[in-house]
């Protein structure tokens, strides 16, 4: 399917349900995971994140805090209470 710059293209509602249950499954087994259980228990309770890519990250507790690494690399950092970011997967 080819797209032109003259015309909208139409997205069916079929395809927008299957996407949203799609999106809504992801995330349902995102935050039922044991890795995502353990990472809210050493949580600091902050909301606030910062994007840090940091490859080569196992998930598991460093000395640097909790890494929540299901690909083997870490994308948010959760800031500290002063705002403040520290270091990702430091032993």
């Amino acid at each position: 399917m080819a797209l032109h710059a003259d015309r909208p293209t139409k997205i069916n509602v079929e395809d927008v349900i299957m996407i949203a249950l799609f999106a809504g499954f992801v995330f349902v087994a995102g935050v039922t995971s044991d890795g995502y259980r353990e990472f809210s228990h050493h949580s600091n309770g902050n909301s606030d994140y910062e994007l840090a890519f940091v490859d080569q990250c196992n998930t598991g507790e460093h000395g640097s805090g909790y890494a929540l690494a299901p690909l083997k690399f870490v994308m948010l950092k959760q800031k500290n209470h002063d705002g403040t970011i520290g270091s990702v997967c430091t032993e």
